[in-house]
């Protein structure tokens, strides 16, 4: 499925506050905040990334100390069920990509 403009912003408006908290939490990168910053390095934000998907409970004690809206609420909870590891893109299709786990070939949409 391709994301729309408005769903990609989204995605980052979660995302990057939800890496300056585990950063913070955890003192994974020397700076805090570092994700409101504007220019982000992608192996900076892979590092902090790599560190929640390993233990995705931390997104329940960010939404205890969050008010978000229910709606943004429901959207991170539901990265909990994220799959971790190395894909191949396959081939792009108009529901969206089909991903193929270097680990045990499962093939994701």
């Amino acid at each position: 499925m391709k994301l729309s403009n408005e769903d990609a912003k989204l995605f980052y408006e979660l995302f990057f506050p939800l890496l300056d908290y585990v950063n913070r939490e955890y003192h994974i990168l020397p700076e805090e905040d570092y994700f409101g910053q504007g220019m982000i390095d992608p192996q900076d934000a892979a590092e902090v990334a790599h560190f929640l998907w390993e233990r995705t409970w931390i997104i329940d004690d960010y939404l205890e100390r969050s008010d978000l809206p229910e709606e943004h609420m429901e959207i991170l909870k539901s990265w909990k069920g994220c799959i971790t590891g190395r894909f191949i893109i396959e081939r792009h299709l108009k529901k969206g990509s089909v991903f193929i786990s270097i680990d045990d070939n499962s093939v994701f949409l």
